[in-house]
């Protein structure tokens, strides 16, 4: 199956209920402004697209910037060694974000890896090699160079209205998900969707069964199309940074990295577990 169709699956249902959601204020609002939240996202994820207002969200969203002239002198020979397997400038753009992120380094967009800063402070404390830092970044720089990570930002600029509901859902119920009860519920939510399907049908309402049938099939596929959307991109970047040579033998932080962000870019240097065994070629679908 095309990686376009698994990244379909694992995103589409975020953006349907945005959609929905935007409809859905813009008909609580007075004509004509209730077609303004609907434009105002379109004009928003066209700008994405296009690629000229992901730099804006970076800042913003990420409060991420472009690397000072000191910090790309202190990491030279990581972007040297990045260039050299067209995983670095010009093809990809370095951006620095606060180091408190939960990732040493993330694929955003068309051109742009942002890393954490952390990794920088590092770097200068001698805690992480040059060759580190090159593999750390080298996996997402392999998602922006293979077009992986394209359309990112337009995604999850129109995911907003969902992301932000489902942020305020777990901050609500985020203590109570977390009861066993609760947990077995989730868990058996099949018994109460056929159970309320039945009841639709016999009730004479074909259209909610039908409703409350998808909404219920949606609820089993979602975590299983994003697990399988992230193994792929666990592939693909693993699969970049062994053509660059730059995973083998798995490289290791010195000794005293014990920052949170150290731990995590150890982790990041480590095999993939199955997905990091050699694999043929990825090819373009």
């Amino acid at each position: 199956m095309s990686r376009w169709i698994w990244k379909g699956l694992a995103v589409g249902p975020g953006l349907m209920v945005s959609t929905v959601l935007t409809l859905m204020a813009g008909a609580l609002l007075p004509a004509p402004w209730g077609l303004a939240p609907f434009a105002v996202g379109l004009v928003a994820g066209g700008l994405c697209l296009s690629g000229r207002g992901e730099s804006l969200v970076l800042r913003v969203v990420l409060r991420a910037r472009p690397l000072h002239a000191a910090e790309r002198d202190s990491m030279r020979a990581a972007l040297t060694l990045l260039s050299q397997s067209y995983l670095g400038p010009p093809l990809v753009h370095v951006w620095v974000s606060p180091s408190d992120r939960r990732t040493v380094a993330e694929a955003v967009g068309q051109r742009t890896v942002v890393v954490a800063g952390g990794v920088l402070d590092a770097l200068d404390e001698s805690r992480l090699t040059q060759t580190q830092v090159a593999a750390m970044i080298g996996r997402p720089a392999g998602l922006v160079r293979d077009g992986w990570a394209g359309h990112d930002v337009a995604i999850t600029v129109w995911s907003f209205p969902w992301l932000l509901l489902r942020a305020i859902i777990l901050g609500v119920a985020g203590p109570f998900l977390r009861l066993p009860v609760v947990a077995l519920t989730w868990r058996l939510r099949v018994v109460v969707i056929v159970i309320a399907v039945v009841q639709a049908v016999e009730q004479g309402l074909p259209w909610l069964a039908c409703l409350t049938g998808l909404f219920g099939a949606v609820s089993y596929a979602t975590p299983l199309t994003h697990r399988r959307w992230r193994a792929m991109l666990q592939l693909a970047g693993d699969h970049a940074v062994r053509e660059a040579g730059l995973a083998d033998p798995p490289a290791r932080p010195r000794s005293g990295a014990r920052t949170r962000v150290l731990r995590r870019g150890h982790r990041a240097l480590q095999p993939s577990g199955r997905y990091a065994t050699p694999v043929r070629p990825l090819q373009p679908q």
